[in-house]
């Protein structure tokens, strides 16, 4: 069961650069760590007892990093217009909300995977998005 989960996951992670075409790894990063963020915040919904602190830095977090989600979207893709990059980004997102619920199916949320993903929540909510160290 852990290991269809897994590949599951993995291959979902697998389905957004086909979508992007054929863009080089460093141009996925940010697609990579807006991933990770929607993957935290999920586990987090369905598993954690976060505070109303701790979320609200989440969120701010993630929406400072949604303008470079777009931007890196707009230079993989120029030839679609503002409408159809959202639709990927939600497309993406309901991918991994799928998946990563049938994880936490499977698994449950006291398993050894989800709580380190429990803990990037965290960790994300931590982030300073600025970068000047305050």
């Amino acid at each position: 069961m852990l290991l269809r989960a897994v590949r599951s996951f993995a291959l979902s992670c697998a389905v957004l650069p086909i979508l992007l075409s054929q863009a080089g790894a460093e141009d996925q990063d940010v697609l990579k760590i807006f991933d990770r963020f929607v993957t935290a915040e999920i586990v987090a919904t369905r598993c954690g007892q976060m505070n109303e602190e701790t979320v609200q830095k989440y969120q701010a977090n993630f929406m400072a990093l949604m303008p470079a989600v777009y931007k890196q979207l707009a230079e993989m893709r120029e030839d679609l217009d503002k409408k159809q990059r959202q639709a990927i980004i939600e497309a993406r997102r309901q991918m991994l909300r799928q998946n990563v619920t049938a994880n936490i199916q499977d698994m449950g949320c006291d398993h050894e995977t989800i709580q380190k993903i429990l803990a990037l929540y965290k960790v994300h909510a931590e982030w300073n998005a600025s970068g000047d160290g305050a």
